[in-house]
């Protein structure tokens, strides 16, 4: 009887260690996502996402302040983006602030970045939608950039 009751012992403390290590686990990921903070919806129309997707960062004058929660086409020339800002970092976002897509490094992962607008603003509200500018088209430069090299190759060869 002593034997069951060890076993039985052994057995529920290694079922509560799992359920530790899953919830303890489930909970990194959720702060890596922002599922565990406050925050509040914000919208932006784009004309191109450029290789956007769902869960790429959020950035405010290059601080991590929230994800893009869902991508909506709305026509062929427009792109509905919706972004999770975590509370605390919207109070310093105002509703002049302007979204453009941009790239984490040179050929990294594309983002939303927010850049802070002229004069004062108003405090950011829940649903609010900002105004978007042109962001900087790496493809656009890498092609710019293949046309460079092939003028300097007839040139050298000259």
């Amino acid at each position: 009887m002593a034997e069951l009751r060890g076993s039985a012992f052994k057995l529920g403390a290694f079922v509560l260690a799992g359920i530790t290590v899953l919830v303890v686990g489930l909970y990194l990921l959720g702060s890596k996502r922002d599922l565990f903070s406050r925050t509040m919806d914000v919208q932006a129309r784009f004309n191109e996402v450029s290789g956007l997707r769902v869960g790429n960062n959020v950035r405010y004058v290059g601080i991590d302040v929230g994800t893009v929660e869902r991508i909506t086409i709305l026509s062929d020339t427009m792109v509905l983006v919706d972004m999770m800002i975590r509370l605390d970092a919207a109070e310093h976002i105002r509703s002049n602030a302007i979204a453009r897509i941009a790239s984490d490094g040179l050929m990294g992962n594309k983002l939303v970045n927010i850049e802070p607008g002229d004069g004062n603003g108003a405090p950011l509200k829940e649903d609010m939608e900002l105004t978007t500018g042109a962001g900087l088209d790496t493809d656009a430069m890498l092609r710019s950039l293949g046309r460079s090299n092939d003028n300097v190759v007839v040139i050298t060869e000259e």
